[in-house]
């Protein structure tokens, strides 16, 4: 026999029906459906949003990848993707990292250092890619710059890791050590250009088309295909982006020895040492006496950054505040012009008249009476000063 369950005072012992049991909890927003608000949002949604996203986790996997896909070009169009990468950076879905890698390629900018800054937070695998893409020979100015300074990021303070990078960085000063001593042989005139093309520029390939920079192909314009909405202004973004990525071939190779300093490269200091004696060096960005004191002293250790969301938070509120402060200050009108008042047009006037020339200013000194001070300022009563001095005159 059952023991008998004690009935509270005011209840029937019944079930509570499903109004008293109180009204059923609200299902969670769909992933999906969360990625298109933030999406719609555009450069700044809620964190709380965000925040929803994040909550979501493998669920929201797909929805961002789908992001990832769109390729925009130009703020605040790119947006959407550093949101969704920064969140992707934080799930760190393997599924992923294929589209991390293409969007490395594809953007040399501020969101393709997202997308290296994404990678980085991959552990070994991502060190690996990031080590891959650094080697990528058509991968070369700030765009490169970026990608190691993630890869020291990745490689702490791991001597394993850290000689591996600096492996890849020494067949790259080698070869940009080349390219600052043919642009040197050019401008001195020991050698004559030649129209040999830049294999990372718009290469034409047969009569019909013209190869892009970000490896998809755009027809010549006059045809069908290059008269569709849209194309001209994306390559044109890509010229754009292609010309703020480039650098210098002299401070190339001066960031190129700041990294290999940073990593305490012990096979790379005679390399280095050549270079700032054969005057290749851009010493703007790094002198010959930093550079050695930074590897002597072992180097610099790389710490990882911040979960992508902390940042973005602080920059929200930043970018919140800021607006609200422009809210507040009253805006100042300027009249327009009709509200000026109106001056008839000046008048000839006769030039003044003539000055006449004065004499020149001659000083008569008075005469001195016996009772008179001396002029010298003695105080004796004399014509003549104690001095032996006449008074002026």
């Amino acid at each position: 026999m059952e023991p008998q369950r004690p009935v509270e005072e005011g209840s029937s012992g019944e079930p509570e029906s499903a109004a008293q049991a109180g009204p059923p909890e609200e299902a969670p927003p769909d992933a999906r459906v969360l990625v298109g608000q933030m999406v719609a949002a555009g450069e700044w949604p809620e964190p709380r949003l965000v925040e929803q996203i994040l909550a979501a986790g493998d669920a929201a996997v797909e929805p961002l990848r789908e992001v990832l896909k769109t390729r925009p070009l130009g703020w605040p169009a790119e947006a959407p993707i550093v949101h969704a990468v920064g969140i992707l950076s934080m799930i760190r879905p393997p599924s992923a990292l294929p589209d991390l890698i293409d969007l490395a390629r594809f953007y040399k900018n501020d969101t393709g250092r997202v997308v290296a800054d994404a990678i980085a937070t991959y552990g070994s695998e991502g060190f690996d890619t990031l080590l891959e893409l650094i080697g990528d020979p058509s991968i070369t100015g700030y765009h490169r710059n970026y990608l190691v300074d993630d890869a020291k990021i990745a490689a702490g303070d791991d001597p394993v890791k850290r000689a591996r990078l600096a492996e890849v960085l020494r067949p790259i000063f080698t070869r940009v050590v080349g390219e600052v001593k043919k642009t040197l042989a050019l401008e001195r005139g020991h050698l004559e250009p030649q129209n040999d093309g830049d294999e990372h520029d718009h290469e034409t390939v047969g009569d019909e088309e013209i190869a892009k920079p970000s490896g998809k192909v755009v027809e010549k314009p006059g045809t069908e295909e290059a008269t569709q909405p849209g194309d001209n202004d994306e390559l044109e973004a890509i010229h754009r982006m292609d010309a703020e990525n480039k650098i210098d071939s002299t401070k190339a190779l001066a960031f190129l020895v700041c990294d290999l300093c940073n990593l305490a490269d012990p096979l790379a200091l005679n390399m280095i040492q050549s270079a700032f004696d054969e005057d290749l060096v851009d010493e703007g960005v790094v002198d010959r006496k930093t550079a050695r004191l930074i590897h002597d002293r072992g180097g610099e250790i790389y710490h990882p950054k911040a979960p992508w969301f902390e940042e973005y938070s602080a920059s929200y509120l930043e970018e919140q505040s800021y607006r609200e402060r422009m809210a507040r200050t009253p805006q100042v009108q300027f009249p327009s012009r009709t509200s000026y008042p109106s001056f008839s047009p000046a008048r000839d006037e006769a030039p003044p008249a003539r000055v006449q020339p004065v004499d020149p200013f001659r000083y008569t000194a008075p005469k001195i009476g016996r009772n008179d001070p001396c002029w010298c300022g003695s105080g004796k009563k004399y014509k003549r000063c104690h001095l032996g001095k006449d008074a002026p005159g």
